[in-house]
């Protein structure tokens, strides 16, 4: 016989298939329920930009959107610089129009915290994003790597050598991730990597792209001039992309990008989940099953 729940008279009644019984005020599988479906977002206010959330016990996807703007960033100055990415490069000032640009940074909890994983993607739109049906726009920039996976290819965000400090809140490492993304220089890294940027997959969706003297140029005409660029289209609703990630996060082949993050519990009966979450109120040990 398989493991039984009955809920009656405000008390929760479990019977193993071992044949052991225990019984839990129905208050406590509605605090445990509470929790699998509320991230521990820690009573911080939500920064500025933040257009979209999901929670999935135990990751949160935050997506956060800037408007149109010129923005200063710093290029790898491939006539001077010997070293094509890591320490040594030399690079140049360039002021670029950028259209709407949304990361994806993902979290993952351990214990009652969040924490940033690796798996952070960039994305360009050429209006506000605004509905779940709505298409995406790879990011013609370098230092955003494209990584094939079964159903997709990932505009990936390096961040090899971005450290979070643990005692952090997670709005500090999403702020963390902002300014390493768009302070940092911008190299040649995914070229010599063995792979490529978005902006070098990019060439040939506009004359005045590549090279970036020519984006600059462009830029200086019109600083709206991003706004009129055909970035190459994601073949994939924003809900679409959203459920890959998830899937993708669960995946044990591609769970090297998280870093540490959690095993899925999602396959944990109900049962068993209520009996470890009791146990860890009392600070007891677990029953069984994977525990995020």
């Amino acid at each position: 016989m398989s493991d039984r729940m009955i809920i009656e008279n405000s008390m929760v009644t479990i019977e193993t298939e071992e044949g052991a019984r225990f019984e839990h005020p129905e208050s406590l599988l509605v605090e445990m329920l509470r929790q699998e479906n509320t991230p521990p977002l820690g009573g911080n206010f939500l920064p500025d930009g933040i257009k979209f959330m999901e929670w999935r016990d135990p990751y949160l996807l935050v997506v956060h959107q800037y408007s149109p703007h010129v923005r200063r960033l710093l290029w790898i100055d491939e006539r001077r610089s010997l070293m094509q990415h890591g320490p040594g490069v030399v690079y140049r000032p360039v002021r670029l129009s950028l259209p709407y640009t949304l990361v994806f940074a993902f979290f993952y909890r351990r214990g009652g915290k969040l924490f940033l994983t690796h798996n952070n993607e960039l994305y360009f739109r050429n209006q506000s994003f605004c509905c779940e049906t709505d298409q995406l726009f790879y990011p013609a920039l370098l230092n955003i790597s494209r990584i094939e996976t079964p159903r997709r290819q990932r505009p990936w965000i390096c961040t090899n050598y971005l450290e979070c400090d643990p005692q952090s809140d997670w709005t500090q490492h999403l702020d963390l991730l902002l300014h390493h993304l768009w302070d940092g220089g911008f190299n040649l890294s995914s070229e010599q990597n063995g792979g490529a940027s978005w902006y070098t997959l990019s060439k040939g969706i506009h004359r005045d792209l590549h090279p970036v003297k020519k984006w600059e140029r462009a830029t200086k005409k019109d600083p709206r001039f991003a706004l009129s660029v055909p970035w190459t289209p994601v073949p994939l609703t924003f809900r679409e992309l959203v459920e890959c990630i998830f899937e993708e996060s669960f995946n044990p082949t591609t769970r090297r990008f998280l870093r540490g993050a959690p095993l899925r519990k999602g396959g944990i009966p109900l049962a068993h989940r209520l009996m470890n979450f009791q146990l860890r109120a009392k600070g007891g040990r677990k029953t069984g099953g994977t525990d995020a």
